[in-house]
């Protein structure tokens, strides 16, 4: 049975990446952590997932490269970025890759999980 509503967590800051998976647990909601872009991109049940939730800075592929790679390989589930160096260019990069929301740092635990919850929704609109 597919699960289709894991949540993939990327962000390279271990404390921030633990943090949201046990915020996003308490809400119930299904979660699993990568430590990079490249480390979900190995990841061998890429389809179970519903929503990504990725930072833009971090080494290797950025969010925004993160993204592409996931487009080119056929992924099409929501994508939701953060960042806190959010711009106007941050704001057009992110809906050149298709992003479903930007979260500038800090964003409140209601904003993430509003937008996750969207996410989440949309995957399973046809």
């Amino acid at each position: 049975m597919k699960r289709e509503r894991v949540v993939a967590v990327v962000d390279d800051d271990d404390s921030l990446r633990a943090a949201l998976g046990s915020l996003l647990k308490s809400y119930d909601i299904e979660v699993e952590l990568f430590v990079s872009g490249e480390a979900l991109l190995r990841h061998p049940a890429l389809d179970e997932v519903g929503c990504l939730l990725t930072d833009v800075v971090m080494p290797g592929l950025d969010g925004f490269q993160l993204c592409r790679e996931l487009r080119a390989r056929g992924y099409r589930f929501p994508v939701i970025v953060m960042t806190a160096h959010h711009g106007d260019e941050d704001q057009e990069r992110a809906a050149a890759v298709g992003a479903l929301h930007l979260l500038s740092k800090p964003f409140s635990t209601e904003e993430m999980v509003r937008c996750i919850g969207q996410a989440l929704q949309r995957r399973h609109t046809p």
